[in-house]
């Protein structure tokens, strides 16, 4: 099997599982707007740098990039060239995220893809618990795409995943027993860290502030914390 044919295959199987099960999760989509199922923005199979987010926007969903109808290969194509897009711009999201991967001669536009812990595009969070559940059971999705990002060298994530959880607790808490989330020193909660992302042919640092783009002071204290760490994390292979 070809590495694009690998990649269509696990979006296939995304594809069929979240339809499948969207219904238990009804309430925490938006109203009226028709959704996809997002496994990766850019191509994970070429990339040499990840993000790492929750889950993607419905409002990703309100602009002209996405038909109601997609096929597999439509999909892909809307997924592989999201960054690529001259027509659509990403999402505002991905700014800060694209300004401290620049500080390391990195852009989603060359060398970079990002991933979710879960496909769905939801709403607010809603029914806090049954979001939570939501993003543990799709963490299964996450780590078959992590399994076609053969030459991610290194990865950044920030920000919380739930009121309780920052999004490092939460990969800690429920990653499937083949995965690890190893700190390389002790930290306090939300405490900027350097992670030994660890499973199945996969062994990463992972970059973890507390701070997230979306935050309230419009992603300038990750840009901070990714500025004050550069030469770390340079040292550590990012």
């Amino acid at each position: 099997m070809t590495p694009t044919s690998s990649r269509l295959a696990i979006l296939q199987r995304v594809v069929n599982g979240i339809n499948a099960t969207n219904p238990q999760y009804s309430i925490l989509f938006r109203r009226n707007v028709t959704t996809h199922p997002i496994p990766y923005f850019g191509d994970p199979i070429t990339s040499l740098i990840a993000t790492f987010g929750l889950n993607p926007s419905a409002a990703e969903f309100t602009c002209n990039r996405w038909s109601q109808v997609l096929t597999t290969q439509q999909l892909d194509d809307c997924l592989i060239n999201y960054f690529k897009n001259p027509a659509v711009p990403a999402h505002c999201w991905f700014c800060c995220w694209e300004n401290c991967l620049n500080m390391l001669g990195h852009s989603y536009k060359e060398d970079t893809v990002h991933l979710d812990l879960s496909p769905r595009a939801t709403g607010d969070k809603g029914d806090g618990k049954l979001f939570e559940q939501m993003v543990a059971t799709d963490l299964q999705w996450f780590c078959q795409v992590l399994a076609l990002c053969r030459n991610v060298k290194a990865a950044f994530m920030a920000g919380t995943a739930t009121k309780a959880l920052y999004i490092d607790d939460f990969l800690k808490k429920y990653l499937p027993p083949s995965y690890s989330l190893r700190p390389r020193a002790k930290r306090r909660k939300g405490e900027t860290s350097v992670y030994d992302l660890v499973g199945p042919n996969l062994n990463i640092p992972v970059f973890f502030c507390g701070p997230s783009p979306s935050a309230g002071d419009g992603g300038v204290g990750l840009a901070s914390e990714v500025w004050h760490n550069l030469a770390s994390l340079k040292a550590a292979g990012f």
